[in-house]
């Protein structure tokens, strides 16, 4: 058993939050999207409208998922240096 302080590396809550805050991405996007293919079927759109909003929900995507994985995969929040007495 350590004698010193113990050093906690990262937060499973956060870690928690990031995985379902993925999955939740993941089905936001698909809903997202059908709901853009439907509307571009049953109403009337003009190309411009359709374009940007096309574009709007891409970038998103990127935004989101670039966010997710400097959250996650790189050494960011996760890796602060706690210090458990």
């Amino acid at each position: 058993m350590p004698s010193g302080p113990t050093e906690v590396l990262s937060s499973l809550t956060l870690q928690v939050a990031f995985v379902l805050n993925a999955w939740y991405f993941a089905l936001f996007f698909l809903a997202e999207f059908a709901i853009f293919i439907f509307k571009d079927y049953a109403l009337p759109y003009r190309a411009s409208d359709w374009s940007s909003e096309f574009a709007l929900l891409w970038v998103f995507a990127v935004v989101e998922v670039i966010r997710i994985h400097f959250g996650t995969l790189v050494c960011g929040a996760l890796c602060a240096r706690v210090c458990v007495c």
